[in-house]
């Protein structure tokens, strides 16, 4: 639970500082970049999907043109790497992801920082209840598999 607050409060301010400093092309960019993702997902195995959504967030953190920032999130990313994995092979909410990054996508083209940083806020966040059960299942991979 810490640590999705932490992933929220660097996610929205990474989504409000790109909007401020990435040009219209790097936005750009951004959308075409997971518009492509979106048209190549069903060729992609867990691992790509799961390194793919990391990306997306990694992305919008370099835009933010602060490297610590993007460090930190990335650090971030590493811990939760084994949620997402999880949640991407049990197929929860990919159709959801998909449509939720290109909004948030669109929305910071558009350089509307209060719906992108909404979005992206409501796009992280887990129930406790969700968390804590995908977690239970990793912890029961690693001692059954």
């Amino acid at each position: 639970v810490n640590l999705s607050d932490v992933r929220a409060v660097l996610e929205e301010r990474s989504v409000r500082l790109a909007i401020q400093r990435a040009t219209d092309e790097e936005l750009a960019a951004l959308v075409d970049w997971w518009a492509l993702t979106m048209a190549r997902a069903d060729s992609f195995s867990s691992t790509e999907l799961t390194a793919r959504d990391e990306e997306f967030h990694n992305r919008i953190a370099r835009l933010s043109g602060n490297p610590e920032l993007a460090r930190i999130l990335e650090g971030v990313n590493t811990r939760i790497h084994f949620v997402r994995k999880i949640e991407v092979e049990k197929h929860r909410r990919l159709s959801t992801t998909y449509t939720e990054h290109s909004e948030i996508a669109r929305a910071m083209v558009a350089r509307d920082a209060d719906r992108a940083a909404r979005l992206m806020h409501d796009h992280i966040a887990i129930s406790v209840a969700d968390a804590m059960s995908t977690v239970r299942e990793g912890l029961a991979r690693i001692y059954i598999d």
